[in-house]
């Protein structure tokens, strides 16, 4: 810990009945500049007398609308260590930048940036590196509140952030004690990559802790895991444990893979845990890895995640799930969110599941209007959609999956479950959907039993029937190029499922009032099925 220097001017208030108060002003604002050739015994105030290392930084009080620029293009190796009494405000926050370009921080065998106890913070124009995934036991940029109190520490902006190298993860923002975390989080045009965990994380001791999180036109790619993790590793962007939180406008690419094979949980691209009120929206999730029997998928809503949704975004090609909903647990909860207007191509290429895979105790869940695609595995059992009991949680209740395009190679069933309570009593329910098998009448696993026809699983179930009407078809849907990316995915003119859908108000359910495109939805005087809206 180092010497505190006070950098306040305090002045005696005299107020009302006599009472006395102190008041503390800042100082005025600085800027301090760090440059290879500079001297940590200049006055660090200009470009033509600068600081030279980390550690100068390190020594000194950083207070509201201070900033430190360290000179693009140089190196700076060790650890900018910001602490408890470091920072400053909304409008007057310290700034750590480059200057003359773009600045690395090396962090060697450790971090490269912690703050501790700090906010009002923003860092921007950086790459920090980290000595290599395999060799270094830190973060690139990690935040940390461990306050007693349960305290919120507001501000921390993350902008045009490259971080890579690290055994951790490259950015996380992380809570230690109670409900202590932060507010006002944003982590804009960062990129991570080659890192073990994963890319960017926030997490806290409790659930729904941190307030206002939002990553935001970020890539995370190519953080292949750890095979001596003793939790999943490999992931690309996580929020966890916040109450409002975005991921939007990111792409997830070719993380995991080098996870550790022994443990019962794997990554995923972009995904959210002990969270509520998250929003996961136009993003793209791919290419990504398991060296596990599970996960490996582009998107999941994971154990006890609450009112959020997962809407207008792009998987493909994943080990795992496209898209899921996972609770595993008897205790707390996952309830009340939405996968809607996606497109899944090609997910579930290792192991057993679903393109679309509901796994546990999830309840009150609504999937609708989402296009799926999925040729020929390379490998495993696999569906459109899965439905699999968790060994605590059992199974899903209140599930209704309605007006979404399943189309599948003959090779693939549409529906596949592994369930100990289907139907009437979990109140499950599909409806509206379109459910196309080249090359045959459709394959449907339900219960134990498989039925070789929609027709047939509508008969022996009930499902695809709303009241007495049987509803859902099973026809090619039109789609411009099936499997031939989001463009593919379009309707064509003339489809068969142009204003075939369901009118989801009838179900209390908002559509959103646009599809996966940005077109409005619904137009005709019945919502088209899948996630586009044609006219």
């Amino acid at each position: 810990m180092r010497t505190r220097k006070t950098l306040v001017m305090c002045v005696p208030l005299l107020l009302l009945l006599g009472t006395t108060l102190v008041a503390c002003t800042p100082t005025a604002r600085r800027t301090f500049y760090v440059s290879p050739t500079g001297s940590d015994s200049a006055a660090g105030t200009s470009t033509t007398n600068p600081w030279r290392t980390i550690a100068k930084v390190n020594s000194v009080d950083l207070n509201a609308g201070d900033r430190v620029r360290f000179q693009g293009g140089a190196t700076f190796p060790g650890l900018l260590y910001l602490e408890p009494g470091d920072g400053g405000t909304s409008s007057s926050p310290v700034v750590i930048d480059s200057y003359d370009g773009r600045a690395t921080l090396d962090g060697g065998a450790g971090n490269a940036v912690y703050a501790w106890r700090a906010a009002g913070i923003s860092l921007t124009n950086l790459r920090l590196v980290g000595s290599g995934a395999g060799t270094n036991a830190g973060d690139g940029l990690a935040f940390y509140n461990d306050l007693p109190g349960d305290v919120l520490l507001p501000y921390v902006r993350i902008t045009d952030v490259e971080s890579s190298g690290f055994g951790k993860w490259g950015i996380v923002v992380g809570g230690g004690l109670g409900r202590s975390g932060y507010s006002d989080v944003r982590i804009d045009r960062t990129s991570t990559h080659d890192n073990g965990m994963g890319g960017v994380l926030s997490f806290a001791a409790a659930a729904a802790v941190h307030r206002g999180v939002s990553i935001s036109n970020s890539t995370a790619y190519r953080n292949l895991g750890r095979s001596d993790a003793t939790r999943n590793s490999g992931n690309g962007l996580v929020l966890g444990s916040v109450n409002g939180g975005v991921i939007e406008r990111s792409t997830a690419q070719g993380n995991g893979g080098a996870n550790n094979p022994s443990i019962g949980q794997g990554p995923v691209g972009i995904w959210a845990y002990d969270a509520n009120d998250v929003r996961i929206q136009l993003n793209e999730s791919y290419g990504n890895r398991t060296g596990a029997t599970v996960d490996g998928g582009g998107f999941d809503l994971d154990q006890n995640v609450t009112n959020s949704i997962v809407q207008y975004n792009y998987s493909h090609d994943n080990d795992g799930p496209g898209y899921m909903l996972a609770h595993g647990s008897a205790a707390a909860s996952h309830s009340d969110n939405v996968i809607r207007y996606n497109i899944s191509q090609n997910d579930r290429r290792k192991n057993s599941g679903g393109a679309i895979e509901v796994w546990g105790g999830v309840r009150r869940a609504h999937v609708y209007h989402n296009t799926v695609y999925v040729g020929a595995p390379t490998g495993g059992a696999i569906a459109a959609v899965k439905l699999v009991d968790a060994p605590l949680a059992v199974g899903p209740s209140a599930l209704h999956f309605r007006n979404n395009i399943l189309y599948a190679t003959a090779t693939i069933p549409l529906l596949g479950t592994a369930n100990s309570q289907l139907g009437a009593t979990a109140d499950i329910r599909f409806e509206g959907n379109d459910w196309y098998q080249e090359g045959a009448d459709g394959t449907f696993l339900w219960g134990g039993v498989r039925y070789g026809s929609l027709a047939a699983w509508r008969t022996a179930t009930g499902q695809e029937t709303v009241g007495s009407t049987a509803v859902g078809t099973a026809v090619n849907p039109g789609m411009v190029s099936p499997g031939g990316g989001v463009a593919g995915a379009r309707l064509s003119s003339g489809s068969p499922v142009v204003d075939a859908g369901l009118d989801l108000s009838a179900f209390g359910i908002s559509s959103g009032g646009r599809d996966v495109f940005g077109g409005g939805a619904p137009l005709g005087p019945r919502p088209d099925i899948g996630a586009h809206e044609l006219r």
